[in-house]
C-alpha cells in the first residue's frame, strides 16, 4: 500500500526532526518551519499522556458527580477503552522508578493510588463500609 508506506516514511522523518532539535543540530530555520505546522508536535508522548491524564481527571469528576448524585459509577474501561492499561502503567513506572517527579506530582494532585489493595483487604474494607 502507497500511502500506508508513505505514511510510515514520513513517521520516521519526523521522528528524526524530533531528534536532531533535542540534540541541537536542527537549524532554527527549520524549526521554525516545522514551528508554522499548528499540528506539528515536539512532543507527541508527552501530548498523549496529558490526553490520557486530562482523560483520568475527567473520569474521577464524572465519578464523583454520578456519586452525589446516587448515581452508578462506571469503570475506567467504560469511561475509555484506553485508562485502565494507562493507570497500569504508570503503577508500573513508579514501581520502577521510571515516572518524572513532574508527572508524580500531577498524579499525587488527583489522589492517585500507585499501589493497589490486596484483595483480602479491599473487601474487608468494603465490608466495613457495608
Amino acid at each position: 500500500n502507497k500511502k500506508s508506506s508513505s505514511n510510515a516514511s514520513l513517521n520516521r522523518w519526523m521522528i528524526e526532526q524530533r531528534q536532531l532539535q533535542r540534540n541541537g543540530r536542527l537549524s532554527k530555520e527549520r524549526q521554525l518551519m516545522l514551528q508554522s505546522i499548528p499540528s506539528f508536535d515536539w512532543e507527541p508522548k508527552d501530548t498523549a499522556w496529558m490526553a490520557l491524564y486530562q482523560t483520568y481527571k475527567s473520569f474521577l469528576e464524572y465519578n464523583k458527580t454520578a456519586n452525589n448524585m446516587n448515581a452508578p459509577a462506571i469503570t475506567c474501561a467504560k469511561f475509555h477503552p484506553r485508562l485502565t492499561s494507562w493507570i497500569y502503567a504508570q503503577r508500573q513506572l513508579m514501581k520502577h522508578g521510571q515516572l518524572s517527579k513532574r508527572r508524580q506530582e500531577l498524579l499525587m494532585e488527583l489522589g492517585f493510588q500507585f499501589t493497589t489493595l490486596k484483595p483480602w483487604m479491599k473487601h474487608f474494607l468494603k465490608l466495613k463500609q457495608f
